[in-house]
This record gives C-alpha cells, sequence and structure tokens, in this order.
C-alpha cells in the first residue's frame, strides 16, 4: 500500500469504533444485567480510569516482565476477570471492581 494517510485514516476510525463499541456494550449490560441505566456512567468512569491507568504501568511492566511475559499476562489476567463476571453477572461491585484493574487493558496498548 503506498498511500499510508489512507492507513492512518482507516486506523484512526478503526479505533474511534472499537471505543463506541466499549460504549454500547456497557450500556447495554447496565440496562438488561444490571437492570439500572444509572450505573452506565460510574461504569464508565471506572472503565476510562482503567485505560488511562493501564496504559501509563504498561511502560514499566513491559521493562521488568519482557515484551512476551507482559503479553501473556493482558492475554490470561482478564480471561479470569470475565470468568467471574459470567458467575455473577448482576453483581455491580463484581464488575466495576474488575474494570479498575490497570491490567485490564494491557493488551491493548502492546
Amino acid at each position: 500500500m503506498r498511500n499510508k494517510y489512507w492507513l492512518l485514516v482507516t486506523a484512526v476510525v478503526f479505533v474511534f469504533a472499537r471505543g463506541l463499541g466499549f460504549t454500547e456494550a456497557n450500556l447495554f449490560y447496565c440496562r438488561y444485567f444490571l437492570h439500572d441505566v444509572n450505573r452506565f456512567g460510574p461504569l464508565m468512569t471506572v472503565f476510562q480510569i482503567a485505560l488511562v491507568v493501564g496504559m501509563t504501568v504498561c511502560g514499566p511492566l513491559i521493562k521488568r516482565l519482557g515484551k512476551r511475559n507482559a503479553a501473556l499476562l493482558g492475554i490470561v489476567d482478564p480471561i479470569f476477570k470475565q470468568a467471574l463476571i459470567i458467575l455473577s453477572p448482576s453483581n455491580y461491585a463484581v464488575v466495576g471492581r474488575q474494570n479498575m484493574d490497570p491490567h485490564s487493558n494491557q493488551a491493548d496498548t502492546i
């Protein structure tokens, strides 16, 4: 591909669409699993804080563990957290706590 700007714009659109997907998924989750749309705001706040913390922790974690081990942690860690959410999908404390972990978005930032 010779047009690098087209690739850049496509990548930016993909990232924005992915972020919108997370927002819509959380709204769906609050509406149909937690049965309270008012919890959407705090859940998204916790999600965004975890995203920022995860991005700041990611660099030192890669230096300490190495790229391979940090990537494995970023893959394995969310699997266990999703299992907790699957076991108790309507428990707001479990869902909010899983989103607060800085490693929850680590695989996205490597």
